[in-house]
């Protein structure tokens, strides 16, 4: 059996595989169930890019159309763009820690990253279905100039 993504296999058995067992020894309930599940998933789909030619090709074209709709979406601010949910809860537990007070912040923070996530993931998705598409067209007409 050959091996295609030597990097994707060990995350997902490390820690993928690693994180299933931490859930399962410390099972509580329905959301250790659910993370149970998402887990399952994630480490069956890196297995599946790992093993397979045709998952690991699909995932490579994947990767290059988000580089593509991210550079033309955030251009040279395309890391700070993406990490920006993380830097507001970041700034909220930090501000927090300073000045316990201030709970409002931290809920503001979170309200803030959850909002940035959500607008971040919507126009990203929209984005990269548009880039698929034309990816389609390109590839649809370069196969009628060779029949042609």
């Amino acid at each position: 059996m050959k091996v295609y993504s030597w990097k994707t296999l060990l995350v997902s058995i490390v820690l993928g595989g690693g994180f299933f067992v931490f859930t399962i020894l410390r099972f509580n309930g329905l959301e250790d169930f659910v993370q149970l599940i998402f887990l399952a998933y994630y480490i069956i789909d890196g297995l599946c890019v790992s093993f397979s030619e045709d998952c690991y090709k699909e995932y490579v074209k994947r990767v290059e159309r988000a580089k593509r709709v991210n550079g033309k979406l955030f251009g040279k601010f395309t890391f700070l763009v993406r990490w920006s949910p993380m830097f507001f809860i970041v700034l909220g537990f930090c501000v927090v820690m300073l000045l316990p007070t201030w709970e409002w912040f931290l809920w503001l923070c979170l309200l803030s990253a959850l909002a940035s996530g959500i607008y971040i993931s919507t126009v990203y998705r929209k984005h990269m279905k548009i880039e698929e598409e034309e990816e389609q067209i390109a590839s649809e007409k370069s196969d009628d100039s060779h029949t042609i």
